[in-house]
């Protein structure tokens, strides 16, 4: 009697079982095919092709260097605009990681690469001495 009472509560969660694996698959795969993770993934390994070539990375250092990178992308991606001390926060975790895997004279050259003025902070009218 006990077990006639369960067995439409039996079917019912036999029966949705497939659906929820259906939608956790279906899940995973969007966040695969989601253009602004991709993009992250592959400004991350830009960055670390480019820091590989320049720094002169082991394959384990460029492992750990693409790792930070996507990382500090991911974070960057969900702050604030204006948010500048949380930016700041990434920047410095992101040094501190980058200390512990780089070498010594690996990581003074990352921190003169990071201090060049990009090519935007070059053209920008603050950066320039005006004409007055």
């Amino acid at each position: 009697m006990k077990i006639i009472k369960f067995l439409p509560v039996l079917a019912g969660l036999a029966l949705s079982a497939p659906n929820l694996s259906a939608q956790q698959a279906n899940s995973q795969s969007q966040q695969s095919n989601n253009p602004m993770q991709k993009n992250l993934e592959a400004m991350a390994e830009h960055q670390s092709i480019r820091m590989q070539q320049t720094l002169g990375l082991s394959s384990e250092q460029y492992k750990s260097v693409y790792t930070i990178n996507l990382d500090f992308g991911n974070g960057m991606r969900d702050l604030q605009p204006m948010d500048t001390a949380k930016k700041r926060a990434l920047v410095n975790e992101k040094d501190a990681k980058m200390k512990s895997v780089l070498t010594d004279e690996q990581y003074q050259k990352y921190l003169t690469q990071q201090k060049r003025p990009t090519m935007r902070q070059e053209r920008s009218p603050a950066a320039t001495p005006s004409n007055q």
